[in-house]
C-alpha cells in the first residue's frame, strides 16, 4: 500500500492533513487532461475565449477573472485542479471586451454575457458547475448568476452548486480602519450558496462576519474559512513569504474543500 494512504489512515482525526496528502496522490499532472482553447460566441459580434482544462469528473469549476486577468500563476493551479479530477474554464471576459486588467473593467462587462458563459457551462458539459473568482471578480460571478436566475432564456438547473470566493471585494470601496464597510447593492440581493477563502492578513479580513451576513441576507448559504497568515494574492505575489508559498501549494485543496461544502449546502437548501 502506498505509504502516505498509511499515513492518512494513522492521522483520521486529522482529517484537512489527510486531504492534502491524498491530493499529492491524486495530482499528478501527467494525468491531468489536455488544454484547450474555445471561443463562445455571445450576444452581437463578441466571443469569449475559454482555456478549458479538462477532466474525467463530475465536477466543472468556471473561473472568472479578477481586476488583474489571469495571470501566469492562474494555469498551475487550474492544471492541478483538473489533475484532481475538476475540469476547469477560465473565461477571460475582459479580454472578449478589450478591457485592461483593471478594477473599472469588472464593472464594464455586461451581465447577459457573464449569464451566457455560466450557461454555456451547464449546458455543455452536464456537470456540476461551481463558480471561482477572486478580488472583483465575485463581482462578475454574483451578477452573472443573478442575470441567469432571472433570465426567461435559460432553464434553470440544480447543477449550479455555487461559488467559491477568495478574498471577495464587494465592496463600494475598500473599507479603511474605522470606517463602515459600504457594499455594492448586488451583494445583499444574491440567492447563491457561496464559500469564502479569506487571507487573514488582508484589510477585507475585518469586515468577514458582516459580508456573510449581507451575502446570506436572502437565505443562501455561506461559509468562510480563513487563510491564516496569507496576504492577499498570496498565490501570485512576486514578494510572497515562504508561508504564503506553503499556502498556494495546497489552494487546490482548499478549493476542493469548498467544492464539497457548497454540494452539502445545496442538499441542506433542498
Amino acid at each position: 500500500m502506498n505509504p502516505l494512504l498509511l499515513v492518512c489512515r494513522s492521522l483520521r482525526k486529522r482529517a484537512s492533513l489527510c486531504s492534502i496528502l491524498l491530493f499529492v496522490l491524486i495530482a499528478d499532472p501527467s494525468v491531468a487532461g489536455t488544454v484547450q482553447e474555445k471561443e463562445l460566441g455571445l450576444a452581437g459580434d463578441v466571443s469569449v475565449s475559454v482555456r478549458i482544462h479538462a477532466a474525467a469528473g463530475n465536477r466543472l469549476l468556471l473561473w472568472f477573472p479578477s481586476e488583474y486577468s489571469f495571470v501566469d500563476e492562474t494555469q498551475g493551479l487550474a492544471n492541478s485542479l483538473a489533475a484532481s479530477g475538476i475540469e476547469v474554464w477560465r473565461a477571460d471576459l475582459l479580454a472578449a471586451h478589450f478591457l485592461p486588467p483593471l478594477p473599472s473593467s469588472i464593472y464594464k462587462v455586461p451581465d447577459a454575457d457573464i449569464a451566457a458563459v455560466i450557461n454555456h457551462a451547464i449546458k455543455d458539459k452536464r456537470k456540476t458547475v461551481t463558480i471561482f473568482a477572486d478580488g472583483r471578480g465575485a463581482v462578475l460571478a454574483l451578477r452573472g448568476v443573478m442575470h441567469w436566475q432571472h433570465s426567461k432564456q435559460y432553464h434553470k438547473a440544480e447543477s449550479l452548486i455555487g461559488a467559491v470566493l477568495l478574498s471577495p471585494n464587494l465592496y463600494v470601496e475598500t473599507p479603511q480602519p474605522g470606517q463602515e464597510a459600504q457594499y455594492l447593492p448586488i451583494t445583499g440581493r444574491s440567492t447563491l450558496n457561496t464559500f469564502i477563502l479569506q487571507p487573514q492578513m488582508s484589510p477585507l479580513y475585518w469586515w468577514r462576519d458582516r459580508l456573510k451576513a449581507k451575502l446570506t441576507q436572502r437565505g443562501s448559504g455561506c461559509d468562510v474559512r480563513v487563510l491564516e497568515g496569507v496576504r492577499d494574492r498570496f498565490y501570485f505575489r512576486p514578494d510572497a513569504t515562504p508561508g504564503e508559498n506553503k499556502m498556494a501549494t495546497v489552494l487546490p485543496v482548499l478549493i476542493r474543500e469548498s467544492i464539497v461544502r457548497l454540494e452539502r449546502m445545496q442538499t441542506e437548501r433542498q
